[in-house]
């Protein structure tokens, strides 16, 4: 019989895991810092070595995030930068831009941030960036001033 660690070290950052109810299996979600069986820890030395795993993982799933999608005239200088259920709404305003006569608009979509070349590479090429998202804080705007040192454009 194999000792089971739920948040156990590994190479990869990434533990394995067993479903709620698999017979012998160990299922425990807590927000407090744990230690690799999942038991809450106040350690400072584990908590430096679980931070660093977490990081880890985000960089081990990173090549399996979806890149950047660029939809609309690639010479454009207005863009607009988003991601997820915005999509639509941003297709439909560029449309009825169009209409208007305002040909010169781009859309970037992304869930790579932060630290995307593509993210930045595309603000680069804009005059006007506008950040659409669903939230009250401008999370995302936030992110993105903060990564690439962006002010607003205009």
């Amino acid at each position: 019989m194999s000792v089971y660690k739920r948040y156990e070290f590994t190479e990869d950052g990434i533990s394995p895991r067993t479903l709620p109810g698999t017979p012998d299996g160990f299922f425990q979600v807590t927000g407090n810092e744990h230690n690799e069986w999942g038991f809450v820890s106040v350690d400072r030395t584990n908590r430096a070595k679980i931070m660093r795993k977490r990081m880890l993982k985000v960089e081990v799933a990173k090549k399996d995030m979806p890149r950047g999608r660029v939809y609309g005239d690639q010479d454009a200088r207005i863009g607009f930068i988003s991601y997820g259920s915005n999509l639509g709404p941003i297709l439909e305003a560029m449309e009825q831009l169009g209409k208007a006569g305002v040909q010169d608009q781009v859309s970037f979509t992304t869930l790579d941030l932060p630290a995307s070349q593509e993210a930045q590479e595309f603000l680069e090429t804009v005059d006007t960036a506008f950040v659409v998202e669903s939230n009250l804080t401008g999370q995302l705007a936030g992110l993105i001033k903060r990564e690439y040192g962006y002010a607003d454009k205009r």
